[in-house]
């Protein structure tokens, strides 16, 4: 075993592996740490702590022992050992000795920077000349932004009188020195790990998330740059007017030639970027100078033309009224922070090749400068070249009517520099062809030069989470052409690409100004960028101001400005449109969990809760909980619930399965003592039985998969359709797609953590993206706004009924698997590095959006199609029809989506196919969950894993049968046990209260943790006061209504008496 005799304060020394012996001979054991600890022994006099042995046992806690002194070095030793038999006091002596280990590795502030910034790089990776360096960083920001996306957004946010956008110029200016980020540890964006105080902030991850995500639609652009290049050079004629060239644009995207260019251009990039830095300096020397010969060539003739002199004045022509207009400061600041790169994190890639003596406050200053002068120069040109070309045409044309052209040119103005460049280029014969040629060839190359700098960032990160050059430049390269795909097919696509990510490029700006805030940022100045940096200007004490104030005030103002002008005077704001405010949140937060956290966990743990309650149960509850009016109220109140029940409870799962690493029986026994070994039990019994009908459901799926794919045809009535689901549910089918759902759930469990991991890192991705492609299907269709715009109507007066509230609580828990214990199973496998309160915070925002989708996909298609096939039917008959479909509208899935899918021929079939596919799938990855739950507790009974499994499997065919054989019971079993959930949820609250909630969020969460968010004290407020009164009231509220207006002593599907029956039935985990 490896030994290190480490110095430690007061003299003597410490065996890094096998404890510490002090000045006084007293000895404690120490985790094994990356280096000496010399602060230990203060902080343990600081502290008072005894040798773990002699402290003495408090009444509850949990027991854990301590790390025996010849444990191997391969153990893992972020585990958390429990044993019974120890001395429970022992986990927060350890907290306090590891705590102490870990800090000894983090640097004080008399620390040189030498002493833990990243080495030199090693020859060959960095860049070989001056010129190479200042091309490369040239092209990131030389590109279409300069040259196509700065006169069209010029033209789209004008008034008739000129334009009056305000340049964020210090936005760009003040972001772009924090590039120093990668010299001084040579990462992509996402590892900012140079100095402990960076290396839990995780905000990073999002900036180069929005660059390989949401600049993939970049790359189409590009591809239209080579196919106007191609039209200059090999077409006979060049289009002669406006309305013509405007044909051939629209002609031009109707096709797939712009499918066919963006993999062309992404084959170029990867070409380059494959063969590193040295690829990337060669490509940049060669395009960039030709780039910028040609603009200047271009602008020079323009400037030479009749009336140009009009364009130019209109550009520099004032009309104060825009200023009130908040949407000219959002277009400023994305155009500026899209033009400049800043907030990308293209900078902090690059420069992991610079060297100390490398400029980058030099560079920081001078090319955004340089930068927007091309930007100003290329708007100068178009306007100039248009107004000169539409004077000299059409003499009668006044000035808003040139600007209202402009404005018009494709959707967004998008087609405005290809629309108006052959045009004018037409009228000098061989010489415009000549030019026209040019301009797009310099319009390729500054958008390959920027599209490299987006593929290297992608694959530079890919690369530090350990994968190879190669195969990380082929999945950049692989990832960027399917998300660009859409947008590649429908200009309205990329449309609302251009709008919610050049509006995201704020946040990103904002997540780089929480970096230098939380680091300090007077010591990022003194330390990151002045001492670190050779042969560099000084940065002045100015950039502080801008950096911690002025940036940060600019971009929240106008965030918040932009969100109150839509929602105060835009109608249908929270409708999924090209450019509204719900696309621009629902797109820019949805992507914040990629590349975070493992991969094969967060699939696995999205698997646990997105399933068959957000596809099938969702849907079906918010309609027999809507009133005629509306479901809105229904919808707040679910989410009220998510945030003050789901989230609360989540988080006390995962930290609960953490810390013992057992299941809900092991926790509770473990935190409470014998005598509540029972109400573990009671937990694990409340999801076994939900995942005994539950597979009941998943087998349905299989079968309409079947009758999806088989059938001659789809029902194309809706009473034909619920033929079939009561057929089918009359026969034996439903109990063999039972069986077949558990023994494909018990394969996966059998095989363990890697065979859960793997099932679920293969369904979920599938899932997600079947789910996102029929939602974006359904709002497309005619009508549909009639579904969505009811499911966002509010009727108060059902607020009143406690139905609702009951409906809404049970519905968070059984969609987020809140109280039902399968987290705790899951958190088994966590070891001290999981965020255990990332994810629960995340995934169930996540799950509950999920939820939403598949709503809105419901009521959008079932709306659409009724009212399109009986016109004369009102909303409220559309409700009635939505509530009767099946026994407590169970069969509202499976009876509306076959009949909408049949009226659209193959397409429909396919995409019918898809979406039982998906349900299918989320059924199977939900399963897993509760299936391992119930082997996980078996285990803990000292049964072998084969053997659990087998059990679990025989317990849930057996008791599944009756729900198998009738939907009335399946019924019954749905309305029953979701409510015994928030009895599950209540059963957490009171382990949180009887351990103490300030002990259990300071040791058994925030301090327990590693690399962890630390929770607020909010949530003991909320866990020990707010969900106990929720839970509490629901239940007596809907126990007094059941008494008082109902025949509650009557045996019905629905009825206080069967649930009062129901959950006194003996737990098959508990103890007699």
């Amino acid at each position: 075993m490896r030994q290190a005799n480490v110095k430690i304060l007061g003299g003597g020394t410490r065996d890094r592996w096998h404890g510490a012996k002090t000045h006084d001979s007293t000895e404690y054991p120490l985790m094994p740490t990356s280096d000496g600890c010399p602060r230990l022994n203060c902080l343990v006099r600081k502290k008072q702590i005894f040798k773990p042995q002699q402290r003495p046992a408090k009444r509850h806690g949990p027991v854990v022992s301590t790390i025996p002194s010849d444990q191997s070095e391969h153990e893992d030793l972020n585990a958390a050992p429990i044993s019974l038999e120890s001395n429970p006091q022992v986990l927060e002596w350890e907290l306090i000795k590891t705590n102490a280990a870990l800090h000894c590795t983090k640097v004080t502030e008399s620390e040189s920077s030498s002493d833990w910034l990243a080495p030199d790089e090693e020859e060959g990776k960095k860049f070989s000349y001056s010129f190479g360096l200042v091309f490369s960083c040239l092209g990131c920001v030389l590109g279409t932004g300069n040259i196509w996306r700065f006169p069209r957004i010029v033209a789209t946010a004008s008034s008739d009188q000129g334009k009056s956008s305000k340049s964020l110029f210090h936005l760009g200016v003040a972001l772009l020195p924090i590039r120093l980020v990668g010299p001084a540890n040579h990462h992509g964006v996402h590892d900012w790990s140079i100095h402990p105080k960076l290396t839990s902030n995780r905000l990073s991850k999002i900036s180069w998330i929005k660059v390989s995500v949401g600049r993939a639609y970049f790359s189409v652009v590009v591809g239209w740059c080579f196919y106007y290049f191609y039209v200059a050079c090999a077409w006979p004629e060049l289009p002669s007017t406006e309305p013509e060239s405007k044909q051939i644009f629209e002609n031009f995207i109707g096709t797939y030639w712009p499918l066919g260019l963006h993999t062309l251009d992404l084959l170029i990039c990867g070409i380059a970027v494959f063969k590193g830095v040295k690829g990337i300096e060669i490509a940049n020397s060669c395009m960039v100078p030709v780039q910028l010969t040609i603009v200047i060539s271009t602008f020079y003739w323009s400037l030479s033309r009749e009336y140009a002199d009009v364009g130019i004045k209109f550009m520099f022509a004032l009309d104060w009224a825009m200023l009130a207009n908040p949407q000219v400061y959002v277009e400023a600041a994305c155009q500026n922070a899209f033009d400049t790169a800043a907030g990308m994190g293209l900078f902090s890639a690059y420069a992991a090749y610079f060297t100390r003596q490398t400029g980058a406050v030099r560079f920081g200053t001078l090319l955004p400068m340089v930068n927007n002068l091309v930007s100003l120069i290329c708007g100068l040109m178009l306007f100039a070249t248009v107004f000169s070309a539409l004077i000299q045409t059409q003499p009668t044309l006044t000035i808003p009517q040139i600007v209202t052209i402009m404005k018009e040119s494709g959707p967004g103005s998008t087609g405005l520099t290809f629309t108006w460049i052959p045009v004018l280029m037409s009228r000098l014969g061989i010489a415009g062809r000549i030019l026209c040629a040019l301009f797009f060839l310099c319009l390729s190359f500054a958008g390959v030069t920027s599209m490299i700098g987006y593929i290297e960032l992608t694959a530079r990160t890919i690369q530090d989470f350990g994968v190879k050059r190669q195969y990380a430049t082929i999945a950049a390269l692989i990832v960027s052409f399917l998300v660009g795909v859409p947008s590649a097919l429908s200009i309205d696509v990329l449309q609302n690409q251009d709008f919610v990510w050049g509006f995201a490029l704020m946040i990103s700006g904002l997540c780089y100004c929480v970096l230098v805030i939380r680091y300090n940022p007077v010591k990022y100045r003194r330390v990151i960028v002045n001492d670190f940096g050779l042969k560099d200007w000084k940065l002045p004490f100015i950039w502080i101001i801008l950096i911690v104030g002025v940036v940060p005030l600019e971009a929240v103002g106008l965030i918040c400005w932009w969100a109150y002008q839509n929602i105060a005077f835009i109608n249908d704001w929270y409708l999924i449109r090209v450019q509204s405010l719900m696309t621009t949140f629902l797109e820019a937060t949805g992507l914040r969990t990629g590349f975070t956290y493992s991969l094969g966990l967060i699939f696995s743990c999205l698997g646990c809760v997105l399933g068959t309650g957000n596809i099938w149960r969702f849907p079906r509850i918010i309609a027999v909980a809507s009133s005629d009016k509306g479901c809105l109220t229904f919808i707040l109140v679910w989410v009220v619930f998510l945030f003050t029940w789901s989230i609360p409870l989540i988080i006390t799962e995962y930290t609960l399965g953490r810390f013992t690493r057992g299941s809900p029986v092991v926790a509770f026994y473990k935190f409470l003592g014998e005598k509540f070994f029972w109400v573990g039990s009671w937990i694990t019994a409340i999801a076994f039985l939900i995942s005994a009908y539950f597979s009941v459901v998943v087998g349905w799926c299989f079968y309409y998969l079947y009758v999806s794919c088989t059938w001659a045809e789809l029902p194309s009535t809706e009473p034909e359709s619920r033929d079939i689901f009561e057929n089918f549910t009359r026969t034996y089918w439903p109990l063999v797609h039972h069986t077949l759902c558990l023994m494909i759930c018990g394969i996966t469990v059998f095989k363990g953590v890697k065979g859960i991991e793997f099932a679920n890192s293969c369904l979920v991705p599938i899932q997600l993206i079947i789910v996102i492609i029929v939602f974006y299907w359904s709002l497309s269709r005619e009508y549909a706004d009639v579904g969505i715009k009811f499911m966002f109507t509010a009727d108060w007066s059902t607020l009143l009924d406690p139905k609702i509230y009951v409906e809404a609580a049970c519905q968070n828990a059984f969609d987020t698997a809140a109280g039902m214990g399968v987290f705790s199973a899951y958190a088994a496998y966590f070891s001290r590095n999981t965020g255990a309160v990332r994810y629960g915070i995340l995934l169930p925002i996540f799950n509950n959006l999920v939820s939403l989708t598949c709503g809105l996909t419901i009521f959008a298609t079932v709306f659409s199609t009724l009212i399109q096939t009986s016109p004369t039917l009102t909303i409220p008959q559309i409700v009635a029809i939505m509530k009767e479909s099946g026994p407590g509208s169970t069969g509202l899935t499976f009876t509306w989506i076959p009949v909408l899918m049949s009226k659209l021929g193959i397409l429909g079939r396919i995409l019918c196919a898809l979406f039982f596919l998906c349900l299918s799938f989320a059924g199977v990855s939900s399963m897993i969950a509760y299936v391992e739950l119930t082997a996980r507790t078996i285990q803990d009974f000292g049964v072998k894993r084969i053997w659990a499994t087998v059990t679990s499997l025989i317990i849930s065919f057996v008791v599944g049968v009756p729900s198998a054989v009738s939907v009335d019971i399946l019924s019954n079993q749905d309305f029953v046990w979701g409510f015994g959930l928030i009895v599950s949820g209540l059963c957490y609250c009171a382990l949180v209260v009887w351990y103490n909630p300030m002990r259990y969020l300071r040791v058994i969460i925030n301090d327990f943790a590693i690399n962890d968010w630390r929770l607020p004290f909010i949530w003991i407020f909320i866990i020990a006061g707010i969900v106990p009164f929720e839970g509490l009231s629901l239940i007596a509220w809907w126990v007094y209504q059941n008494i008082a207006f109902t025949k509650w002593y009557q045996i019905r599907a629905e009825s206080l008496a069967i649930i009062l029956i129901e959950v006194r039935t003996p737990s098959p985990f508990s103890t007699q």
